[in-house]
This record gives structure tokens, C-alpha cells and sequence, in this order.
């Protein structure tokens, strides 16, 4: 008898979508510009996850129940994530986050938004 295999490993885009508080596209797009970012600084995919659960506000705890891992597993992902994008806090990430949204909503572009998000979080 042969066994399965494993299904293959999703290395690609996150699992998690970027919840803002307005509208989709905008959330679409600080996604796509946190995501760059990501890659610049060589994250994982879990740490992209965390990344953009962080960015929609979603607590520790929350976080650690959706996946089925304990909260000091998140707390030591998110504190890698946090040292990868250069912020202090998550605050620091959901705020920008929010900032970032607002600006697209006032019509500037992916890049520079993008590049916004890369001086707040050096």
C-alpha cells in the first residue's frame, strides 16, 4: 500500500487577507505594498501571515486560536516580524497600515505608498 503524500506547502501569498476598517481595494492594495516590503526584508510565510493579522488588528490571542498554536509561539513570531519590518510595536504596524489606506483612498499610487510605508518603518 502506498501512502500519500503530503499535500505541497503553500510558499506563496499569505493565507490572511489585510482587513481594513474601509473599503476593499484599498485594503487590497496596503496588502500588496506590506507584502513588498516583506519580501524586501526576506520574512517567511508565517511571518507574512502575522504581518498582515497584526496590520487588520487581530489580538495574540485571536491569532493563536486560528492557527492551533500557543500564544508564546505568536508572541515570538510577531516580535521576528516585528524586528524584520523595522517597528517597534503592532501599533506602530496597524496604524501605518490605516495611514497607508487613507492614502490610497486620496489617490496616490501603489509605489508610493509603498515607499511611504518603508520610511515609517524604518
Amino acid at each position: 500500500m502506498h501512502s500519500a503524500s503530503p499535500p505541497p506547502r503553500d510558499l506563496g501569498r499569505p493565507k490572511t487577507r489585510l482587513s481594513l476598517a474601509n473599503d476593499s481595494k484599498s485594503g487590497l492594495l496596503v496588502e500588496s505594498a506590506l507584502l513588498a516590503l516583506a519580501a524586501d526584508a526576506g520574512m517567511t510565510p508565517t511571518l507574512k501571515t502575522r504581518l498582515l493579522e497584526v496590520a487588520s488588528g487581530f489580538p495574540h490571542r485571536r491569532i493563536a486560536e486560528l492557527h492551533g498554536i500557543s500564544l508564546n509561539t505568536v508572541k515570538t513570531q510577531i516580535n521576528a516580524m516585528l524586528e524584520s519590518m523595522g517597528a517597534s510595536c503592532c501599533h506602530e504596524i496597524r496604524d501605518d497600515a490605516v495611514a497607508a489606506s487613507a492614502r490610497f483612498q486620496n489617490g496616490a499610487r501603489e509605489d508610493d505608498v509603498t515607499e511611504f510605508l518603508r520610511l515609517r518603518l524604518e
